[in-house]
């Protein structure tokens, strides 16, 4: 059942595949043929110039919109900066006195509880092996 799962989708990203491949291909051939008409168009005509100045006005357009996200970003930026340093570090501080206060307690009750029971565990033992020593003797 898996393998022809598997099969499956091996034969479905086999399409999906062939058909990126072919509309890449469609995708160059049309945008080649753009641009050679783009080539021929502007070389037999007397509005090049027109076309050029249109085509820098709308790049100074472009040159303008992306000065204005990088401004946007570097807000954002700023931002989120702040943020790290007013909400999130405060949480995080706390959470590492949260563990340290954790750490210090569970030193404590190793110290208070778990060694003296392991001690009184090891006095046991060696109280049944004696007694187990001198029940051997006088057997």
């Amino acid at each position: 059942m898996e393998t022809e799962n598997t099969q499956l989708i091996t034969s479905e990203e086999t399409t999906v595949d062939s058909k990126t491949k072919i509309g890449l291909i469609i995708g160059g051939i049309v945008l080649l043929a753009l641009f050679i008409g783009a080539v021929i168009f502007l070389l037999n005509s007397d509005k090049t110039p027109t076309i050029r100045d249109i085509f820098v006005i709308l790049l100074g357009f472009e040159l303008f919109i992306i000065g204005f996200t990088a401004i946007l970003l570097i807000v954002q930026t700023a931002r989120l900066i702040n943020m790290f340093q007013h909400e999130i570090k405060p949480v995080l501080d706390a959470a590492n006195e949260t563990m340290s206060t954790f750490r210090g307690t569970a030193l404590f009750i190793s110290d208070a509880l778990v060694q003296p029971v392991i001690k009184l565990n090891g006095y046991f033992a060696s109280i049944k092996q004696a007694a187990d020593l001198v029940k051997n003797l006088f057997k």
